[in-house]
């Protein structure tokens, strides 16, 4: 969305994922909490908001990527080429 309330829900967001990501590192985890969190806020109807949000974490020594989306149909799309 735009204007001040879509800002104030993004700066809810932001700050409530900031204070989980100290606490976990499990994408699931991470989004439920946020999702339990968000929805607990005063003045807010669960049913009138909702968020796309694609959230992951990068293993660098296995390089791995843990993540899950919400809101987006697909975050990735992967293509095979096969050389004959």
């Amino acid at each position: 969305g735009k204007g001040y309330n879509a800002n104030l829900i993004a700066n809810s967001y932001q700050t409530v994922l900031s204070e989980i990501m100290q606490r976990t590192v499990c994408p699931k985890r991470t989004l439920d909490e946020l999702n339990d969190k968000i929805t607990g806020l005063p003045n807010i109807d669960p049913m009138d908001m909702y968020a796309h949000i694609f959230y992951g974490v990068l293993n660098t020594k296995t390089r791995k990527l843990r993540y899950i989306n919400a809101g987006i149909e697909f975050a990735f799309h992967f293509f095979l080429f096969l050389l004959y």
